[in-house]
């Protein structure tokens, strides 16, 4: 791409593309909080939190790693801080891979398969794998409220991650994005 030519993530005009997000039928839900639960150290006890606080903390290295990203770089990568169209670019950007949004740390956190955090290499975000644990909503926070985490790309179904290429073609657009905010400046 040619100097000082703004390349920003695609939002998608329509319907979502097959297989991105689709209204999660109740026994969906279900499924998704179960197979998220298994990463918990206390099953009992994250079903109470997500009642009371909607946050639980999961172990990483379980069931999935989670590739934190901060904001700073997802906008930029978005070409937006508007949150509605943020959240639609990510969908898009990460084809419906879930997607961890924490407003207090201002991070987002790709959910990738356990593997990707042996291999992983990017510089601009740390993949949190075994030994780790992660703040999750509840599978029904998909909705943005200040200071509050939620899905911008709620889990679709149990199991279903990011592709990690994916995430990190995220993280190169966002960093040349600020390359180019920087010479620019």
């Amino acid at each position: 791409m040619p100097v000082g030519q703004v390349q920003h993530l695609p939002l998608a005009d329509g319907p979502p593309p097959h297989g991105a997000i689709a209204p999660q039928r109740r026994g969906q839900g279900n499924a998704v909080a179960h197979w998220l639960l298994c990463a918990a150290p206390d099953r009992g006890q994250a079903r109470v939190e997500w009642a009371e606080s909607g946050v639980t903390l999961l172990a990483c290295g379980v069931r999935f790693a989670a590739v934190r990203i901060g904001r700073k770089l997802v906008e930029a990568a978005a070409g937006t801080g508007d949150q509605e169209t943020l959240d639609a670019r990510l969908r898009d950007a990460l084809r419906g891979g879930p997607v961890i949004a924490d407003h207090h740390r201002r991070q987002f956190y790709a959910l990738v398969p356990v593997r990707a955090a042996h291999r992983w290499e990017e510089r601009d975000a740390v993949c949190l794998g075994t030994g780790s644990y992660l703040g999750v909503p509840g599978p029904d926070r998909v909705r943005s409220s200040p200071g509050r985490s939620y899905w911008p790309v709620p889990m679709e179904m149990p199991g279903r991650l990011c592709h990690p290429r994916a995430v990190e073609q995220l993280i190169a657009v966002g960093r040349r994005q600020l390359a180019l905010a920087e010479q620019e400046s």
